[in-house]
């Protein structure tokens, strides 16, 4: 079960105006950092715990189609502006 604390922490979030809170792209965004490379997520919520929370329906998603077609049109914009920048 949540802790209080989780639930505090959730409320702070959210009024920092973040849409959502995950650990693996942190990751992902650390080693880049320190690399000195390029990196990006796209994330799919499955739900959508404040809909649930204040009573309203939330259909769950079970699609990554439009995640990984996200994921793809911006590789293909990094392409494209890396060609025009003769990287």
């Amino acid at each position: 079960s949540r802790g209080l604390g989780d639930v505090y922490k959730r409320q702070g979030y959210l009024k920092c105006g973040c849409l959502t809170s995950e650990m693996e792209a942190a990751a992902i965004f650390s080693v880049a950092l320190l690399r000195g490379v390029r990196a990006g997520a796209v994330l799919t919520a499955l739900w959508n715990v404040e809909r649930t929370n204040a009573g309203l329906p939330d259909k769950r998603c079970e699609s990554s189609e439009r995640a990984i077609n996200c994921a793809v049109g911006a590789i293909r914009r990094l392409i494209e502006n890396d060609k025009k920048e003769h990287r």
